[in-house]
Protein backbone atom coordinates (compact mmCIF):
# COMPACT_ATOMS: atom_id res chain seq x y z
CA UNK A 1 0.00 0.00 0.00
CA UNK A 2 3.02 2.15 0.88
CA UNK A 3 4.38 1.59 -2.52
CA UNK A 4 1.20 2.46 -4.20
CA UNK A 5 0.72 6.12 -2.54
CA UNK A 6 4.31 6.91 -3.54
CA UNK A 7 3.75 6.00 -7.08
CA UNK A 8 0.39 8.04 -7.07
CA UNK A 9 2.09 10.52 -5.24
CA UNK A 10 4.85 11.07 -8.00
CA UNK A 11 2.40 10.49 -10.49
CA UNK A 12 0.04 13.27 -9.41
CA UNK A 13 3.21 16.10 -8.09
CA UNK A 14 5.16 15.89 -11.02
CA UNK A 15 2.97 17.52 -13.37
CA UNK A 16 2.93 20.13 -10.79
CA UNK A 17 6.69 20.73 -11.10
CA UNK A 18 6.63 20.30 -15.12
CA UNK A 19 3.47 22.95 -15.66
CA UNK A 20 5.22 25.55 -13.29
CA UNK A 21 8.47 25.85 -15.71
CA UNK A 22 5.86 25.98 -18.49
CA UNK A 23 4.12 28.69 -17.23
CA UNK A 24 6.79 30.64 -16.28
CA UNK A 25 8.06 30.92 -19.73
CA UNK A 26 4.72 31.72 -21.12
CA UNK A 27 2.75 35.34 -21.20
CA UNK A 28 0.32 35.60 -18.73
CA UNK A 29 -3.55 36.61 -20.08
CA UNK A 30 -6.42 38.07 -18.30
CA UNK A 31 -8.67 35.33 -19.16
CA UNK A 32 -6.65 32.18 -18.04
CA UNK A 33 -7.97 30.72 -15.01
CA UNK A 34 -8.43 27.59 -13.01
CA UNK A 35 -11.76 26.33 -12.66
CA UNK A 36 -12.55 25.99 -9.23
CA UNK A 37 -9.93 27.68 -6.82
CA UNK A 38 -11.16 30.61 -4.85
CA UNK A 39 -9.09 34.09 -4.89
CA UNK A 40 -6.87 34.77 -2.58
CA UNK A 41 -8.88 36.15 0.50
CA UNK A 42 -12.31 34.34 -0.39
CA UNK A 43 -14.37 32.05 1.67
CA UNK A 44 -17.30 30.19 0.42
CA UNK A 45 -19.98 28.67 2.83
CA UNK A 46 -22.22 26.11 1.22
CA UNK A 47 -25.14 24.63 2.68
CA UNK A 48 -26.59 21.18 1.06
CA UNK A 49 -29.83 19.55 2.04
CA UNK A 50 -30.07 16.20 -0.08
CA UNK A 51 -31.95 13.27 -0.16
CA UNK A 52 -30.52 9.48 -0.60
CA UNK A 53 -27.07 11.32 -2.46
CA UNK A 54 -23.53 10.02 -2.30
CA UNK A 55 -21.42 12.70 -0.02
CA UNK A 56 -17.97 11.41 -0.08
CA UNK A 57 -16.09 11.19 -3.67
CA UNK A 58 -14.54 7.91 -4.08
CA UNK A 59 -16.80 5.98 -1.58
CA UNK A 60 -18.36 2.33 -2.82
CA UNK A 61 -21.35 2.06 -1.82
CA UNK A 62 -23.17 -1.15 -0.94
CA UNK A 63 -26.59 -2.64 -1.44
CA UNK A 64 -28.42 -5.67 -0.47
CA UNK A 65 -31.81 -6.45 -2.74
CA UNK A 66 -33.42 -6.96 1.04
CA UNK A 67 -32.34 -3.51 2.36
CA UNK A 68 -33.91 -0.11 1.19
CA UNK A 69 -31.59 2.37 2.66
CA UNK A 70 -31.63 5.86 2.73
CA UNK A 71 -29.59 8.87 4.18
CA UNK A 72 -30.96 12.52 4.82
CA UNK A 73 -28.18 15.12 4.60
CA UNK A 74 -29.52 18.14 6.92
CA UNK A 75 -27.46 19.87 6.08
CA UNK A 76 -23.98 18.74 4.31
CA UNK A 77 -22.14 22.18 5.40
CA UNK A 78 -19.07 22.89 3.21
CA UNK A 79 -16.39 25.60 4.34
CA UNK A 80 -13.37 26.52 2.30
CA UNK A 81 -10.64 29.73 1.82
CA UNK A 82 -8.20 30.94 -0.96
CA UNK A 83 -4.91 30.64 1.11
CA UNK A 84 -3.44 31.90 -1.98
CA UNK A 85 -4.16 31.87 -5.98
CA UNK A 86 -3.13 28.28 -6.14
CA UNK A 87 -4.47 26.76 -2.94
CA UNK A 88 -7.41 26.23 -1.50
CA UNK A 89 -8.65 24.63 1.54
CA UNK A 90 -11.86 23.30 2.79
CA UNK A 91 -13.70 20.75 5.85
CA UNK A 92 -16.73 19.22 5.65
CA UNK A 93 -19.37 18.24 8.16
CA UNK A 94 -22.84 17.04 7.84
CA UNK A 95 -25.89 15.92 10.19
CA UNK A 96 -26.69 12.91 8.77
CA UNK A 97 -30.23 10.94 8.97
CA UNK A 98 -30.30 7.17 8.07
CA UNK A 99 -33.43 4.99 7.56
CA UNK A 100 -33.23 1.06 6.80
CA UNK A 101 -35.97 -0.84 6.53
CA UNK A 102 -35.97 -4.88 5.06
CA UNK A 103 -38.53 -7.49 4.42
CA UNK A 104 -37.86 -10.44 4.68
CA UNK A 105 -39.61 -13.42 3.38
CA UNK A 106 -39.93 -16.82 4.72
CA UNK A 107 -40.96 -19.43 2.60
CA UNK A 108 -42.04 -22.28 4.00
CA UNK A 109 -44.64 -20.62 6.10
CA UNK A 110 -44.76 -18.00 3.82
CA UNK A 111 -44.27 -15.58 6.54
CA UNK A 112 -42.96 -11.85 5.72
CA UNK A 113 -40.63 -10.12 8.26
CA UNK A 114 -40.82 -6.38 8.59
CA UNK A 115 -37.38 -4.90 9.76
CA UNK A 116 -36.81 -0.76 10.57
CA UNK A 117 -34.20 1.27 11.75
CA UNK A 118 -33.59 4.96 11.81
CA UNK A 119 -30.06 6.64 13.35
CA UNK A 120 -29.18 9.65 12.96
CA UNK A 121 -26.26 11.76 14.51
CA UNK A 122 -22.82 13.91 12.54
CA UNK A 123 -21.16 12.23 9.75
CA UNK A 124 -17.25 11.66 9.52
CA UNK A 125 -15.41 15.15 9.66
CA UNK A 126 -13.71 15.50 5.50
CA UNK A 127 -10.95 17.83 4.98
CA UNK A 128 -9.86 19.22 1.35
CA UNK A 129 -7.57 20.84 -0.80
CA UNK A 130 -7.55 21.75 -4.25
CA UNK A 131 -4.04 22.80 -5.72
CA UNK A 132 -3.42 24.53 -9.44
CA UNK A 133 -1.41 23.00 -11.20
CA UNK A 134 -2.01 24.73 -14.89
CA UNK A 135 -4.25 27.72 -15.89
CA UNK A 136 -6.68 27.43 -18.62
CA UNK A 137 -5.54 28.82 -21.79
CA UNK A 138 -7.16 28.74 -25.16
CA UNK A 139 -7.59 25.06 -25.71
CA UNK A 140 -5.43 24.14 -23.06
CA UNK A 141 -7.56 22.83 -20.07
CA UNK A 142 -6.74 24.17 -16.47
CA UNK A 143 -5.24 20.93 -14.62
CA UNK A 144 -5.92 20.69 -10.95
CA UNK A 145 -4.96 17.67 -7.95
CA UNK A 146 -7.68 18.06 -5.14
CA UNK A 147 -6.92 15.60 -2.30
CA UNK A 148 -9.93 14.52 0.06
CA UNK A 149 -8.56 13.02 4.15
CA UNK A 150 -11.96 11.51 5.46
CA UNK A 151 -11.16 11.50 9.40
CA UNK A 152 -10.95 8.34 11.04
CA UNK A 153 -13.44 8.04 14.44
CA UNK A 154 -15.07 11.25 13.87
CA UNK A 155 -18.88 11.37 14.04
CA UNK A 156 -21.05 8.97 15.24
CA UNK A 157 -19.89 5.40 15.74
CA UNK A 158 -22.32 3.90 13.17
CA UNK A 159 -20.90 6.53 10.24
CA UNK A 160 -17.11 6.28 11.64
CA UNK A 161 -14.30 4.54 9.99
CA UNK A 162 -11.32 3.29 11.32
CA UNK A 163 -7.82 4.13 9.12
CA UNK A 164 -7.76 7.55 7.64
CA UNK A 165 -9.17 7.45 4.30
CA UNK A 166 -7.72 9.39 1.54
CA UNK A 167 -9.26 10.47 -2.17
CA UNK A 168 -6.83 11.98 -4.35
CA UNK A 169 -8.04 13.04 -7.80
CA UNK A 170 -7.17 15.07 -11.02
CA UNK A 171 -9.33 17.36 -12.60
CA UNK A 172 -9.35 19.06 -15.80
CA UNK A 173 -11.44 21.68 -16.95
CA UNK A 174 -12.14 23.09 -21.05
CA UNK A 175 -13.92 26.36 -22.09
CA UNK A 176 -15.87 26.22 -25.20
CA UNK A 177 -16.92 29.47 -26.32
CA UNK A 178 -19.67 31.43 -24.18
CA UNK A 179 -21.92 29.07 -23.44
CA UNK A 180 -20.57 25.78 -22.87
CA UNK A 181 -17.77 23.97 -20.78
CA UNK A 182 -16.27 20.64 -19.32
CA UNK A 183 -15.05 19.30 -16.12
CA UNK A 184 -13.76 15.57 -15.98
CA UNK A 185 -11.75 13.59 -13.30
CA UNK A 186 -10.47 10.78 -11.98
CA UNK A 187 -8.81 9.41 -9.11
CA UNK A 188 -8.53 6.34 -6.30
CA UNK A 189 -9.24 6.04 -3.19
CA UNK A 190 -8.30 3.76 0.03
CA UNK A 191 -10.48 3.92 3.33
CA UNK A 192 -9.62 0.10 4.76
CA UNK A 193 -13.38 -0.34 4.63
CA UNK A 194 -12.92 -1.74 1.60
CA UNK A 195 -10.78 -4.43 0.50
CA UNK A 196 -9.68 -3.17 -2.95
CA UNK A 197 -8.88 0.40 -4.09
CA UNK A 198 -11.79 2.19 -5.46
CA UNK A 199 -11.29 4.28 -8.32
CA UNK A 200 -13.79 6.99 -9.78
CA UNK A 201 -14.22 8.78 -12.98
CA UNK A 202 -16.83 12.04 -13.25
CA UNK A 203 -17.56 13.68 -16.38
CA UNK A 204 -19.70 16.69 -16.25
CA UNK A 205 -20.82 18.97 -19.48
CA UNK A 206 -22.20 23.08 -18.41
CA UNK A 207 -23.93 25.08 -20.65
CA UNK A 208 -24.51 28.59 -19.76
CA UNK A 209 -27.79 30.02 -20.63
CA UNK A 210 -27.45 33.77 -19.21
CA UNK A 211 -25.48 35.35 -16.41
CA UNK A 212 -27.86 34.16 -14.00
CA UNK A 213 -28.41 30.68 -14.89
CA UNK A 214 -27.12 27.59 -15.87
CA UNK A 215 -27.53 23.71 -16.37
CA UNK A 216 -24.96 21.06 -16.33
CA UNK A 217 -25.27 16.95 -16.27
CA UNK A 218 -22.84 14.71 -14.46
CA UNK A 219 -21.84 11.22 -14.55
CA UNK A 220 -20.04 9.54 -12.25
CA UNK A 221 -18.47 6.14 -12.18
CA UNK A 222 -17.47 4.48 -8.71
CA UNK A 223 -15.71 0.27 -9.51
CA UNK A 224 -13.36 -1.87 -7.61
CA UNK A 225 -11.94 -4.95 -8.23
CA UNK A 226 -14.38 -8.15 -7.01
CA UNK A 227 -17.86 -5.69 -7.20
CA UNK A 228 -20.40 -4.34 -9.09
CA UNK A 229 -19.51 -0.38 -10.90
CA UNK A 230 -21.42 2.09 -9.13
CA UNK A 231 -22.68 4.49 -12.10
CA UNK A 232 -24.67 7.60 -11.13
CA UNK A 233 -26.34 10.56 -13.53
CA UNK A 234 -27.25 13.96 -11.71
CA UNK A 235 -28.85 16.98 -13.32
CA UNK A 236 -28.61 20.44 -12.14
CA UNK A 237 -29.91 23.77 -12.43
CA UNK A 238 -27.95 26.65 -10.92
CA UNK A 239 -29.37 30.22 -10.48
CA UNK A 240 -26.65 33.21 -9.92
CA UNK A 241 -26.97 36.17 -7.96
CA UNK A 242 -24.66 39.26 -8.54
CA UNK A 243 -24.55 38.97 -5.03
CA UNK A 244 -22.09 36.22 -4.20
CA UNK A 245 -24.96 34.08 -4.08
CA UNK A 246 -26.06 30.83 -5.99
CA UNK A 247 -28.92 28.03 -5.62
CA UNK A 248 -28.50 24.56 -7.07
CA UNK A 249 -31.47 22.32 -7.85
CA UNK A 250 -30.14 18.93 -8.43
CA UNK A 251 -31.61 15.11 -8.56
CA UNK A 252 -30.20 11.72 -9.86
CA UNK A 253 -29.87 8.41 -10.06
CA UNK A 254 -28.21 5.11 -10.63
CA UNK A 255 -27.94 3.93 -14.03
CA UNK A 256 -29.07 0.35 -12.33
CA UNK A 257 -32.66 0.47 -11.88
CA UNK A 258 -32.75 4.24 -11.51
CA UNK A 259 -36.34 4.39 -9.93
CA UNK A 260 -35.28 2.47 -7.20
CA UNK A 261 -32.29 4.67 -6.21
CA UNK A 262 -33.65 8.62 -7.38
CA UNK A 263 -31.91 11.26 -4.83
CA UNK A 264 -32.28 14.78 -5.13
CA UNK A 265 -31.27 18.16 -3.43
CA UNK A 266 -30.90 21.44 -3.17
CA UNK A 267 -27.64 23.82 -2.17
CA UNK A 268 -27.07 27.03 -1.22
CA UNK A 269 -23.69 29.20 -1.67
CA UNK A 270 -21.97 32.12 -0.27
CA UNK A 271 -18.90 33.53 -0.40
CA UNK A 272 -17.03 37.21 0.60
CA UNK A 273 -13.84 38.15 1.02
CA UNK A 274 -12.07 38.14 4.72
CA UNK A 275 -8.91 38.75 3.63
Amino acid sequence: MIKKLLVLFFCFIFPVFAFSQDEKQESEQDEDAYYSLLEKGAINISLDFSNNAVKHKGQKTFSSSLFNIKDFYVPYISLSTGLTDRLTLGADISYRITKANADITLPRINRTIKANKEISGLDLITLWSTVGIIKEHNSRPSIEFNSYFYLPNTGREEYQIENLGFFPELALHNTFGDYFDLYYAGGVSWDGSYAYPVYSFDISPNYTINEMFSVSADFWNSFAKRSVPDNYFTFDISYNNPNNFSIDLYTGSKFQDPKKNLFGGITFNYYFYAF
